[in-house]
């Protein structure tokens, strides 16, 4: 097996147990601290009732909340493009850009509190 060989197969084998991992992690996550991101969704959505929004918006919000404060590795544009493309595709036709207004909301929140602290290059 020649160096690229192993690197493919050192980052499928990687990938294989990462991914589930993370997966755990942020269900995780989301599970410990569900009321501060609902409290947070419920502060930026004022003049709406929290139970009027789609459910798929709500997890993905409180996914992306877990994202920002709790994985140092991950750039915040990196997950706020995630979440808004998994709501372009499981969510309602308008719900990308109610999702992106939020996320941009949470992330100049979180930015002037302190709460977002990634680590490496270019992850702000």
């Amino acid at each position: 097996m020649n160096n690229v060989t192993k690197k493919w197969v050192l980052l499928k084998v990687s990938s294989a147990i990462l991914v589930p991992l993370m997966c755990w992690f942020i269900i995780n996550f989301v599970g410990i601290f569900d009321k501060d991101y609902t409290d947070l969704i419920e502060k930026q959505i004022s003049n709406w009732d929290i139970d009027r929004l789609a459910q798929i918006d709500i997890i993905l919000l409180k996914m992306a909340l877990c994202e920002f404060e709790h994985f140092a590795g991950i750039p915040v544009k990196v997950s706020m493009n995630e979440y808004i493309e998994i709501s372009k595709y499981y969510s309602t036709a308008k719900s990308k850009l109610f999702v992106n207004g939020l996320l941009d909301n949470f992330v100049k929140t979180y930015t002037r509190d302190g709460k977002i602290k990634k680590i490496g290059r270019g992850l702000v």
